[in-house]
């Protein structure tokens, strides 16, 4: 199965100002799909890439003279993190019984581990 959004979310504050709200990632893309071989075995992946979500920056300057973190008011959800993707597998072994059946499955989401903000933090 395969989709794929495109939107805008944002809000007007009371001076008429738009700005984006915090999950305004703008598209997402997925794909995912399985494998059955058999009746005791399945096969999962879901593959999800997503424009990057706004974020509030620092207030450096006020940062460093109060220290502690202090958010740019004047810039709110103005600055964004880079695009994301993610892998997610799922394997699954069934035992079938008389009367129901037992399933045990090993999940790992973001099988590569794929920072949320990318590198942003590091330069």
């Amino acid at each position: 199965m395969i989709s794929t959004s495109c939107f805008q979310a944002q809000y007007e504050v009371q001076n008429g100002v738009w700005r984006n709200r915090l999950f305004d990632n703008r598209y997402i893309f997925s794909a995912e799909g399985g494998y059955k071989p058999n009746r005791n075995w399945e096969f999962r992946l879901r593959w999800i890439y997503a424009g990057g979500s706004p974020f509030t920056p620092f207030n450096l300057k006020a940062s460093e003279m109060l220290h502690q973190a202090v958010l740019d008011e004047n810039r709110i959800n103005q600055e964004r993190y880079p695009a994301y993707h993610s892998l997610n597998l799922r394997f699954d072994r069934r035992f079938n019984f008389h009367t129901t059946n037992l399933i045990f499955y090993f999940s790992a989401w973001n099988a590569y581990n794929r920072n949320k903000c990318g590198n942003l933090f590091l330069e």
